[in-house]
């Protein structure tokens, strides 16, 4: 599957969303390292809040939500190529910066329940970003990375191969929000959301 960004830093289209005290919050779930509470503004996601298997780095969060003027950092060893990260507890919103400054290291962030990018949402990173809304990560060993199910996941060092999508439900929807409306929070007028339709695998992988 292409990225649907590549660059260093990548600035978003204009969104209203939610006041970040509504939404900011990074929690780990304690499936792949301790499940926690991280304290912005800046969030400092190491190593140790998730497991490493060769250059593969694990993570998964059971709230991940970065409001405006927040950051998010996963951080790592050069060995790290991929940083895997899923979401198991709801939709994300982004309205803040996501940063990983480990060297050519691709990120992939996992989120069946939909994420949204904000106005202020920003990309920091030194490789591919990787924003599907699968319901797991099929690696090239054949073994699995699940969001909806983790107790299903078996974490290898094989590459990233796949998107996998169980059963007959229409995929959650990545959104870039915009144009016609009004705001809930300030009654200001708002843009129609604009909304990139994940694609839909005809079935899940064996």
């Amino acid at each position: 599957m292409t990225p649907f960004w590549r660059r260093s830093v990548l600035r978003l289209l204009p969104v209203i969303v939610a006041p970040a005290c509504a939404f900011a919050q990074v929690k780990t779930d304690g499936t792949v390292g301790p499940r926690t509470t991280l304290a912005g503004p800046n969030f400092n996601i190491t190593p140790s809040l998730g497991t490493s298997v060769g250059p593969n780095l694990f993570h998964s969060f059971e709230t991940f939500n970065i409001a405006r003027g927040q950051t998010a950092t996963f951080t790592g060893p050069p060995s790290v190529k991929n940083v895997l990260a899923r979401v198991t507890g709801g939709p994300t919103t982004i309205n803040g910066t996501l940063a990983c400054p480990i060297p050519d290291a691709n990120l992939y962030l996992i989120n069946p329940a939909g994420i949204i990018f904000g106005p202020n949402a920003a990309l920091d990173l030194h490789g591919s970003f990787v924003v599907p809304t699968a319901d797991y990560l099929k690696l090239a060993d054949g073994a699995q990375f699940h969001a909806s199910d983790p107790s299903k996941s078996v974490l290898t060092s094989a590459a990233p191969a796949a998107f996998g999508f169980l059963g007959a439900h229409k995929p959650a929807a990545i959104e870039v929000r915009g144009t016609a409306g009004v705001d809930p929070v300030t009654s200001a007028p708002t843009p129609r959301p604009r909304t990139l339709q994940p694609l839909k695998c005809s079935r899940a992988w064996p």
